[in-house]
């Protein structure tokens, strides 16, 4: 919802995202002068809030192809149809402010990994169902560019990231696909 309206620079909007485990909401500040946009407040604010999405239930993915394939055959051999696989650590570490997040690495590490295995594993169900209907060969992730130095060191990239992200690659490649 609208905020804020500031004709020529900028519109103040709230996103409110309900959920069973309770809402998720952030601002965020859209000046006239860009695409782009900032945080005022994040959608991920504290420990609680992790534990809420740790414990929201997931519900089983019912999706329309069609449009994929439409584009498949629309594009044929003159191009490439890439598939976008949303990267949990990526959408996560943007759900929050950058210096809670990669604190909570630290010291909240179990908390972290619950949310990660259980993020990961959504990923996973989905695509175990979209794989075989899709019949795509290539893939793409975002999210990992947040990973490097000085976010993160070798060890916890091996920690995070290696851990979770070989769980998706893996299924990938299991049913033909590159990334």
């Amino acid at each position: 919802k609208e905020l804020e309206n500031r004709p020529g620079e900028y519109k103040r909007i709230q996103h409110i995202i309900h959920t069973p485990i309770g809402d998720f909401d952030a601002i965020h500040w859209y000046p006239v002068s860009t695409i782009d946009y900032a945080w005022e407040k994040h959608y991920i604010s504290s420990p609680d809030d992790l534990k809420r999405l740790r414990d929201a239930p997931y519900y089983p993915l019912s999706v329309d192809v069609s449009s994929y394939h439409a584009q498949l055959e629309k594009v044929g051999e003159r191009g490439l149809l890439v598939v976008n696989v949303p990267n949990p650590f990526g959408v996560l570490v943007r759900a929050a402010k950058r210096e809670d997040f990669f604190s909570w690495l630290i010291l909240e590490r179990t908390l972290m990994h619950d949310v990660f295995s259980v993020l990961f594993d959504h990923v996973v169900k989905k695509l175990e169902y979209l794989l075989p209907l899709l019949n795509a060969r290539y893939f793409f992730s975002s999210g990992q560019e947040l990973t490097l130095p000085p976010w993160m060191s070798q060890g916890m990239f091996e920690e995070y990231v290696t851990t979770y992200d070989s769980k998706i690659y893996g299924l990938i490649r299991k049913y033909g696909g590159k990334t």
